[in-house]
């Protein structure tokens, strides 16, 4: 580590009732672009950083969360861990039983520690906006604008508006992705992000910040999407908060999460996008296994989720009647993804009567029909045309 970088903390001793405790702070927001195990591993870098001058160090994790969801994945990644820690939202003070182990204190601390003695903060001069998405394409690499838009929460124009700011400042260029116009951020746009995400110089961040799976295009584009996909079906009912792609939940990676509320209570918006390469039985049991993953993890985390599949008609058809026994506070959404902006509203605890005969009379659709008459080679171009995603 570069003995010039500050460590990213704040020294703020604790007074409990035998003295005080050696504590630094470190401050967390939830919507800076990185899913909770990935500020897991940052935040364990620089404690790491710390231990090294410190000899009995105790740290409380502010976190800056809309929601409870990201302070628990956070409390349960440090579960198992031997660090001194209390994880707390912004403006909690923390007490001794906050902390996941023992701690131990001095009569008194009269000065900050010398390792912190005339460090300069880290700065960046990017606007909130600009910053936003650069955080959202430092995980992607390459974007489209309509994929930005979703994953960073603005408009399509406010979205190439702020792209073109950040090209006069050689933060990202132009690039073809595809058959689409697509931006990538530059070496010079991922120090900043770095910077915004406080990241140690020796820390592997690409390999732990960046999207977990290497999927084709085209699947890519479909889970990218799923913030929009939400907004655009479910209007007002949705608030979304945050969207990543291909993250990793601690052994499980979801092709799309988004975080937020439906009807005003907290949720997760887990998505599945399936184009149907494997047989029958393959996806008939990829998706039982899947399907069983959610369950579990939606009682670990004590929060409901809206599970989604999205695919071509056939594969929905065959997924349909195997995904059995809905727990409360699980809905299932099963949808054909060449009409992203038309998702059935979700029932919790029970199975919807769209799940099984809304495909029936699908493919009487002469777009439909048309397109599984196509060629596979160009029989994509058509399902892209269909869904709207041509932008």
């Amino acid at each position: 580590m570069r003995k010039d970088f500050p460590i990213p903390v704040t020294w703020c001793p604790v007074y409990h009732e035998d003295g005080y405790a050696e504590t630094y702070r470190i401050d967390v927001s939830a919507k800076i672009g990185l899913p909770p195990l990935a500020q897991f591993k940052i935040i364990r870098r620089i404690i790491q950083g710390v231990r090294k001058h410190a000899l009995l160090p105790h740290f409380w994790i502010s976190v800056d969360s809309p929601g409870q969801w990201y302070l628990k994945e956070l409390k349960r990644f440090f579960y198992d861990t031997w660090e001194c820690v209390a994880i707390l939202p912004t403006g909690a003070k923390p007490r001794r039983e906050d902390f996941h182990s023992q701690i131990y204190t001095y009569n008194a601390l009269a000065f900050p520690p010398r390792f912190l003695m005339g460090q300069t903060p880290l700065r960046y001069s990017l606007k909130p906006g600009e910053l936003r998405i650069l955080q959202s394409l430092a995980r992607t690499r390459v974007a489209a604008a309509i994929e930005l838009s979703s994953l960073s929460g603005y408009s399509p124009e406010h979205t190439r508006h702020l792209a073109r700011h950040l090209t006069r400042k050689d933060l990202i260029k132009r690039k073809k992705n595809g058959k689409y116009d697509a931006w990538e951020i530059t070496r010079k746009g991922v120090q900043e992000v770095y910077r915004s995400w406080k990241t140690m110089p020796d820390f592997s961040t690409k390999a732990v910040c960046s999207e977990q799976k290497f999927t084709g295009w085209r699947h890519r584009r479909v889970s990218r999407l799923w913030a929009r996909t939400l907004k655009t079906s479910w209007g007002t009912n949705v608030q979304i908060w945050e969207s990543w792609s291909e993250v990793n939940l601690g052994g499980i990676y979801p092709d799309s999460i988004a975080w937020g509320t439906y009807d005003g209570h907290e949720v997760l918006f887990w998505l599945e996008v399936e184009t149907g390469k494997h047989s029958h039985d393959q996806i008939q049991m990829k998706y039982k296994y899947r399907f069983n993953r959610a369950k579990r993890y939606a009682r670990i985390c004590g929060l409901p989720i809206i599970f989604a599949v999205l695919g071509l008609p056939w594969t929905i058809v065959s997924i349909a009647p195997h995904l059995a026994d809905i727990p409360e506070n699980v809905a299932l959404v099963l949808h054909p993804w060449m009409e992203l902006d038309n998702l059935p509203y979700p029932n919790f605890g029970v199975r919807s009567p769209q799940d099984t005969t809304r495909f029936s009379n699908y493919y009487e659709d002469k777009r439909v029909r048309r397109f599984f008459r196509t060629p596979v080679s160009t029989r994509w171009k058509g399902s892209i045309k269909l869904a709207g995603l041509e932008q």
